[in-house]
């Protein structure tokens, strides 16, 4: 009897283990649904020119936030949640290395093109470290 009771612990103490583990790589829903989202504001100034009238400037910038929004969606699926794993694996999941590759990758891949605005490219890298901040701020949080 003392051997079937001493199992059972020993089997209730590796579940927990288990869970616990299992709890703390989980995927990060909110942070993957809602952290693009904090690009619109700041990609929405690609519309503004001191030139043009208010309703152009609005339509501009309306068309570039959607059309940089679907791209941070990508970027987080294909980039975010594989680095936020990686992070997380190795503790070393802070904000500041999350922001320091959120804002470094699109700056890595973007500054090696001649053609880019450089007020386009600081734009974007300002866009990257907001979503990756509001990542990290929406992520679940560890087990106690």
């Amino acid at each position: 009897m003392r051997l079937v009771l001493a199992r059972d612990a020993r089997l209730a103490e590796d579940a927990d283990r288990t869970a616990a583990t299992a709890e703390k790589y989980v995927l990060p829903v909110r942070s993957v649904l809602y952290a693009p989202l904090a690009n619109i504001p700041i990609t929405a100034l690609l519309g503004y020119s001191p030139y043009s009238d208010i309703f152009s400037i609005i339509g501009h910038g309306l068309v570039a936030a959607a059309r940089f929004t679907f791209l941070f969606y990508l970027a987080v699926a294909l980039f975010g949640v594989p680095l936020y794993f990686l992070l997380l694996r190795f503790n070393m999941l802070n904000i500041w290395t999350i922001s320091l590759f959120g804002a470094g990758i699109p700056l890595a891949w973007l500054a090696r093109d001649p053609d880019l605005n450089q007020t386009l490219l600081l734009l974007l890298v300002t866009a990257s470290l907001a979503v990756s901040v509001t990542a990290f701020i929406l992520r679940p949080k560890p087990p106690i």
